[in-house]
């Protein structure tokens, strides 16, 4: 049998203070990658949709609301 994970849950409470999961620049780009966004232009269109053109770290949420999960 499959286990069943809620990704949202665990992104919103997977942090090391039980908080939200922020990912890097590098870690952003690089799931953006795996599921097939490999241009840059196409990067940019999520921070731009998501109102993260200038953060720091971005909140592993609006990354897979963004991805459709």
């Amino acid at each position: 049998m499959y286990e069943y994970v809620d990704f949202y849950d665990e992104a919103e409470t997977g942090g090391p203070d039980g908080g939200p999961i922020m990912l890097s620049l590098k870690q952003a780009i690089r799931i953006l990658k795996r599921h097939g966004f490999t241009k840059p232009g196409e990067w940019l269109t999520y921070f731009k949709e998501s109102n993260l053109l200038h953060a720091d770290k971005y909140p592993a949420t609006s990354l897979l609301k963004w991805l459709g999960y």
